[in-house]
């Protein structure tokens, strides 16, 4: 995965219902926390298609908060602790030595650092008996 992608499309390692936009893609979901707004699946899959791809390219920001409130995302008043990576998980989940892990972390955007904190979350749950990103 590159460092520099952005919260603006499905990645290529989502399920075919997150790319359709049936599921809550994860640029959706990083924006989605960054503002602390929540929006459940049901809710999701009540928008018009149109309203979703609309949240899906919009970049982060206040424009896309706002869209997100008037589609009917609510206030998230759960603490969250930011994605952290180290370099180990890096290097694991890119299969990568520790100097290329290193820079991917230096070079990486947040969303890269949510996204493969988040596949490597899947990762770990689908080994333990769980479905998800990694299933597939």
């Amino acid at each position: 995965m590159r460092p520099d992608v952005g919260p603006t499309a499905c990645l290529s390692f989502e399920p075919d219902e997150a790319r359709c936009l049936l599921w809550l893609p994860l640029a959706v979901r990083h924006k989605l926390d960054g503002c602390r707004l929540r929006l459940s699946l049901l809710e999701w899959q009540a928008l018009p298609l149109e309203t979703r791809a609309e949240l899906l390219h919009l970049p982060a920001g206040a424009d896309f908060a706002l869209c997100a409130l008037q589609a009917g995302a609510s206030r998230d008043t759960r603490l969250r602790q930011p994605a952290r990576l180290e370099a180990y998980e890096v290097a694991q989940a890119l299969d990568c030595d520790a100097a290329a892990a290193g820079a991917w972390l230096a070079a990486a955007t947040p969303f890269a650092h949510y996204v493969l904190s988040r596949r490597n979350r899947a990762k770990t749950w689908v080994a333990a008996g769980g479905v998800g990103l990694a299933a597939r």
